[in-house]
C-alpha cells in the first residue's frame, strides 16, 4: 500500500491533532518555523516513550530533522544532531531562540528595504507631478494615474524626458 501526502495539504494544528508518527515525521520534515520544529520533536520524544516497541526510525528522524533544519539555519550550517532524542529536543531549545530571533531580523531588513523603495516610488511621483504642473500646468486625470502607477525607473526617465519633451504625451510616452 503506498500513501501519498500532498505538502501543504493539512495545517500544522490539524497534523498535531493526528498524534501519529506519520503526521510528526511531516511536521518535523515541513516545519512553519523554529518553534514548531522544536515542539514536533518533543512530540516524537513522547510518542516514543508511549510506544517503547515502536518502529526503528531514529535514522529517518535524524535525517528528516537535517532537512528541516536547513531551512532555519541560515549561510550557517545545521547544527550536528545528537544520536538520543532527548538530547536532540535540548539541542533544538538552544537553537530555537537564535533563529527566531534570526528571521524576525531578516523579516525587519526586508520591510525596511520594502519601505525606503515605496518611500523613493512615492517621492519620485510627487517630484515628477510637480514639474510637469510647472511645465505643464495643471495634469488630466490619466497623467496622474499614469504617473501613480509607474515604477521608479520609468519616473527616473521621464523626469530627464521633461527637460527636452514639447509636450506632456512626449514626456509619459511608454519607456523606451
Amino acid at each position: 500500500m503506498k500513501l501519498l501526502v500532498v505538502e501543504g495539504r493539512f495545517s500544522e494544528e490539524e497534523l498535531k491533532g493526528l498524534q501519529s508518527l506519520t503526521a510528526i515525521f511531516f511536521r518535523i520534515g515541513h516545519p512553519d518555523s523554529p518553534a514548531s520544529i522544536l515542539e514536533a520533536s518533543r512530540d516524537l520524544v513522547e510518542w516514543f516513550a508511549r510506544h517503547p516497541d515502536g518502529p526503528p526510525v531514529k535514522r529517518l528522524f535524524r535525517e528528516l530533522l537535517a532537512v528541516g533544519l536547513e531551512r532555519f539555519s541560515g549561510p550557517h550550517s545545521p547544527p550536528r544532531i545528537p544520536e538520543e532524542l532527548e538530547e536532540v529536543v535540548n539541542m533544538l531549545a538552544t537553537h530555537v531562540e537564535k533563529w527566531s530571533r534570526d528571521i524576525e531580523q531578516k523579516g525587519w531588513q526586508a520591510g525596511i528595504q520594502a519601505g525606503e523603495q515605496k518611500g523613493r516610488q512615492e517621492e519620485g511621483v510627487s517630484m515628477l507631478t510637480r514639474q510637469l504642473q510647472r511645465r505643464f500646468g495643471s495634469l488630466p486625470e490619466w497623467a496622474s494615474q499614469k504617473i501613480a502607477d509607474a515604477d521608479l525607473s520609468t519616473l527616473e526617465e521621464w523626469s530627464l524626458r521633461i527637460l527636452d519633451a514639447p509636450t506632456l504625451e512626449s514626456v509619459l510616452a511608454d519607456p523606451s
